[in-house]
C-alpha cells in the first residue's frame, strides 16, 4: 500500500510539473503584451519596462518556471498582472460555483445512468436493450453547447421556468440559487448520464455470464437479489474509473457552459484571463484544474481496495 501511494504521489508531482511547463510555454505563444493590457495603450516605454522589470516579464523562460515551481511548493500560485489579486484566493473564489455545476450534473448522472445500465444490461438483446442504446447514443452525440442553447430555449425562453443566464449565491437562498444551476447542471449530466449507463451496462453483462452468477440463480435467488448483490458490485470498478473521470472533466470542462449561461466559474475565469493576457492567472487555473484531476484519479485508485478485496489483498502483499 505505501509503495501504491508513493508511485501515486510522483505521478501526481510529474503530472503538475509537465502541465505547468507546458502551460507556461503556452502561455508565451500567445501574442500581446500583459504590461501594454494593463497600462493600456497610451503607456510610455518607461513604464512598460518598469512593469515588466516588476513582474519579470523579461525573465528568460526556464528562470520564471524555476521561479514558479519554487511558488507552487509554497501553495502560493502567484499575483494577477491584471488585478494585483492572489490568483489561489480568485481561483477558491469562484471554485464553489463550477464544484456546484459539477455535482448537480454528476448526480443526475449517476441517478438515472445506473438504473438505466442495470435495466438494459439485465434485459440484454432485447427490445428494451436496444431502446437503451439509441438512447444513450442520442445522449451522448450532441455537444454540451447545443444541449444547453436548446434547455436555454425550451424552458428558459418558451416556458419561463427557469432563467436563462445569471448565477444566484447559496447565501441569497437556495431556491433561486438551484434554479440558476439547474439548466447548466442539465445540460452537462445528459452526455455524462449516456456514458456511464453504457459502461455499466457492458460491465453487468460481462459479470451475468460468470459461473458464480449462474450459481446464484440455480439455489432460487430472485433476480432482483442477484443484479444488485452479486452482479452490481463487481461491475462497479469499470463505472468508478468513469465517474472519477466524470468528476474530473466536469471541474476543468465547464468552460462552454459557463460562458453560455454566463456564470462566475472556473471555466469562465480560464477564459478571462486568456483574453486579458493575464499569463499568472491562466497558468494557476490550469495548474490547479490538473492538480484536481490527479487527485480525484488517486482517490478513485484508493476505492478500488475498498469495492474489491483481491485488490486490497494485491496491495496489502
Amino acid at each position: 500500500m505505501l509503495r501504491a501511494v508513493t508511485s501515486r504521489a510522483l505521478h501526481l508531482l510529474g503530472v503538475v510539473f509537465i502541465v505547468s511547463f507546458v502551460t507556461m510555454i503556452m502561455v508565451d505563444l500567445i501574442p500581446g503584451d500583459p504590461a501594454s493590457v494593463v497600462l493600456g495603450e497610451g503607456a510610455t516605454s518607461e513604464q512598460l519596462d518598469q512593469l515588466r522589470q516588476q513582474w519579470n516579464l523579461d525573465d528568460p523562460l526556464l528562470l520564471r518556471y524555476v521561479e514558479s515551481l519554487a511558488d507552487l511548493v509554497r501553495g502560493d500560485l502567484g499575483t494577477s498582472v491584471i488585478t494585483n489579486d492572489s490568483v489561489l484566493d480568485t481561483i477558491l473564489e469562484r471554485l464553489p460555483v463550477t464544484l456546484e455545476i459539477a455535482a448537480i450534473a454528476l448526480v443526475i448522472a449517476l441517478v438515472v445512468g445506473v438504473p438505466l445500465g442495470i435495466w438494459t444490461a439485465s434485459r440484454a438483446n432485447t427490445w428494451v436493450d436496444r431502446a437503451g442504446l439509441l438512447a444513450t447514443s442520442l445522449m451522448i452525440s450532441p455537444p454540451a453547447f447545443l444541449t444547453g442553447l436548446l434547455l436555454a430555449y425550451v424552458f428558459a425562453v418558451r416556458l419561463h421556468l427557469l432563467p436563462v443566464t445569471g448565477w444566484v449565491p447559496i447565501s441569497e437562498g437556495l431556491s433561486d440559487n438551484l434554479r440558476s444551476a439547474l439548466l447548466p447542471g442539465v445540460a452537462l449530466s445528459i452526455y455524462e448520464t449516456g456514458v456511464v449507463a453504457r459502461v455499466l451496462r457492458s460491465a453487468m453483462i460481462s459479470t451475468l455470464s460468470e459461473d458464480y452468477v449462474f450459481a446464484a440463480h440455480a439455489r432460487g435467488l430472485s433476480r432482483t437479489y442477484v443484479l444488485l448483490r452479486h452482479a452490481l458490485r463487481p461491475s462497479l470498478i469499470p463505472l468508478f474509473t468513469v465517474v472519477g473521470l466524470i468528476l474530473a472533466r466536469l471541474i476543468g470542462g465547464t468552460i462552454i457552459v459557463e460562458v453560455l449561461f454566463a456564470l462566475p466559474g472556473i471555466g469562465n475565469l480560464l477564459i478571462t484571463s486568456i483574453q486579458s493576457r493575464d499569463f499568472t492567472l491562466l497558468q494557476g487555473v490550469v495548474v490547479f484544474v490538473a492538480l484536481g484531476y490527479v487527485l480525484v484519479n488517486a482517490l478513485v485508485d484508493v476505492l478500488y481496495t475498498v469495492i474489491d478485496p483481491r485488490l486490497r489483498n494485491r496491495a496489502a502483499a
